[in-house]
């Protein structure tokens, strides 16, 4: 069976990997009058590092997808495909059942762990029609240093790419964006299918804990992979 799930927390929490020119600039400039309204990025970088306002939730965009902001009318979505036992099975703290309430809980905190500076929550969707398909995530955060790349697509989207395209353009904007140094991520030794998607996004395997994570009664091997700002500088194409 293919997954593509890494084994995260529940609570996952994610980041623009898009470098736009746009509102969020505008937005930022009148947030903060000396920041020259020159280029995304700028901006970006200068609102993280002032006492971490950081106050707009970015969207991104790869070829198919559109990275956004969860919204509560994203809620059924999430507990329909989250709680999908195929889904919960190989990530750390989805529970099954899923019950009525927890997608709701969830979304609500987003925002505010945004704005400490510590994480950023994404829906993926389709470019095409909107539908809502899994989430992906930065979390962690440690200014200047690191954040855990955390993700989960719903079962009808497995073996489709969508997980290897969203992950190559979150990590692109924790190194690029946020300048960080280092991003981690890890795995159920039993899903090797995620463990291929942080392969073709450059991360090298790491190690393994044995019996690291307690899963339903049942221990757990863990896979660990990570990948260096200086690894990402030298990747052709960067995607």
């Amino acid at each position: 069976m293919n997954m593509v799930f890494a084994d995260t927390s529940f609570y996952l929490a994610l980041l623009n990997p898009r470098d736009e020119w746009n509102v969020q600039a505008q937005e930022a400039h009148r947030m903060v009058e000396d920041i020259p309204l020159t280029s995304a990025p700028q901006v970006t970088i200068c609102l993280y590092g002032i006492q971490n306002i950081m106050t707009i939730l970015p969207t991104l965009e790869t070829k198919r997808l559109v990275l956004r902001p969860f919204s509560l009318s994203d809620a059924k979505d999430v507990q329909r495909l989250a709680g999908d036992w195929a889904v919960a099975d190989t990530t750390a703290r989805i529970p099954h059942p899923y019950e009525d309430g927890l997608a709701e809980e969830w979304i609500s905190c987003h925002e505010a762990e945004f704005r400490k500076g510590k994480c950023v929550n994404f829906a993926i969707a389709l470019k095409s029609e909107g539908a809502f398909i899994g989430a992906i995530a930065l979390m962690d955060i440690a200014k200047d240093h690191k954040a855990e790349l955390g993700y989960w697509i719903g079962k009808p989207y497995w073996n489709m790419g969508y997980c290897t395209e969203a992950a190559g353009n979150v990590v692109r904007y924790a190194f690029e964006t946020l300048q960080l140094k280092r991003v981690t991520s890890h795995h159920l030794s039993r899903n090797p299918a995620s463990g291929r998607v942080m392969q073709k996004v450059g991360m090298s395997h790491e190690g393994t804990r044995r019996a690291e994570m307690l899963k339903w009664g049942k221990l757990e091997d863990v896979e660990l992979y990570g990948i260096l700002a200086s690894d990402w500088a030298e990747r052709p194409g960067k995607t």
